[in-house]
């Protein structure tokens, strides 16, 4: 009798909360790591769905720490600067055919040697991805690159909103051969087409790269929906001209198959009323993804001589946002006190 796959999901935010959501339902034994209110929450309620105006609620098992077993399948679904942390939860549970996958946004760690910097340059910006490489730890053959097409948010601790259509699209970090990639999708299963699989993993990080670094900065700045950001004329050449700029830093890395501005145009657009994640968490005040989304790119632009005047403009102010606003709540704490 063939055995459940062991799988484990790192991090309950919105999109680890929508794949345990997803995952849930399949032949699987399942466990998810969180913290404070949302692994309470797990715990004593479960995790609640809300999509197409249905409601599930699903029982499961959480925790601090992935389960004391090799996992078959690990997701790590939390913001780039989550990850370090993410990784000392799970790392007791990597064995020698463990799949880790790495749901994130920016430019990933197991992508930097692949973009032609040369060694000192990828131990330099790696380290702004990871300074105290726990994640260069992670063998590189056990990595399943991922890419997440997904509108989700999180209503309270234990509980998401799923707003769209999701697709994650993975592919061997290395190798080409996409041995762990075709095994994931065997244990995950094809039956909704929730993950499909790639045979070029830097073309689909880039291009979904591009998208967030148009998007992210502006969407925090002018707080407002992908849609607006594509048709405001005030606010469109702005994004046109970020799409350039990293798209000539992808094509000046060796990057092919890239969108063209206008099909990326198109995308960001068909979001809708969609906040960025980055929206999301300037507005709950938690830390944005500034690093893998701004100073790694600003960083590999400097290594290719690639100028960024528009994207490094709007990352700085995206800082200053982030700062100010956390610098006038923490005073209106003290004032109240």
């Amino acid at each position: 009798m063939k055995r459940e796959p062991r799988i484990c999901i790192a991090g309950m935010g919105a999109i680890g909360s929508l794949l345990a959501a997803s995952l849930s339902s399949r032949s699987a034994n399942l466990s998810l790591v969180a913290r404070g209110e949302t692994l309470r929450t797990l715990q004593q309620n479960g995790l609640t769905c809300r999509k197409g105006g249905q409601v599930a609620t699903f029982r499961v098992s959480a925790d601090v720490r992935a389960p004391d077993e090799i996992q078959d399948v690990i997701l790590l679904a939390g913001k780039a600067h989550h990850l370090p942390d993410l990784v000392q939860m799970i790392q007791h549970a990597v064995g020698p055919q463990t799949c880790v996958i790495p749901v994130v946004n920016g430019a990933p760690w197991w992508l930097l040697p692949q973009l032609g910097i040369g060694s000192k340059a990828v131990a330099s910006v790696n380290s702004i991805l990871d300074p105290e490489n726990r994640l260069s730890a992670l063998p590189l053959t056990s990595i399943v690159g991922c890419v997440a097409y997904a509108f989700a948010r999180v209503e309270k601790p234990g509980e998401v909103s799923v707003e769209g259509p999701s697709r994650f699209v993975i592919g061997d970090a290395v190798g080409g051969t996409n041995t762990h990639a075709r095994t994931v999708m065997g244990w995950l299963g094809e039956k909704d087409a929730l993950f499909q699989i790639s045979s070029d993993m830097k073309t689909e990080v880039w291009n979904k790269l591009s998208l967030n670094v148009a998007t992210n900065f502006l969407s925090v700045l002018c707080e407002t929906t992908l849609q607006e950001l594509v048709t405001d004329a005030a606010i469109r050449p702005l994004v046109t001209q970020c799409l350039s700029e990293i798209l000539m830093l992808g094509q000046a890395c060796s990057i092919e198959g890239l969108f063209p501005v206008t099909r990326s145009m198109e995308i960001i657009g068909a979001g809708g009323t969609h906040a960025t994640s980055m929206l999301q968490d300037f507005r709950a005040g938690r830390p944005l993804e500034l690093a893998a989304l701004g100073d790694v790119i600003t960083a590999l632009g400097r290594h290719k001589g690639v100028s960024l005047p528009t994207i490094e403009t709007l990352l700085g102010l995206t800082r200053y946002a982030s700062t100010r606003r956390n610098t006038t709540h923490t005073k209106g704490t003290l004032h109240v006190h």
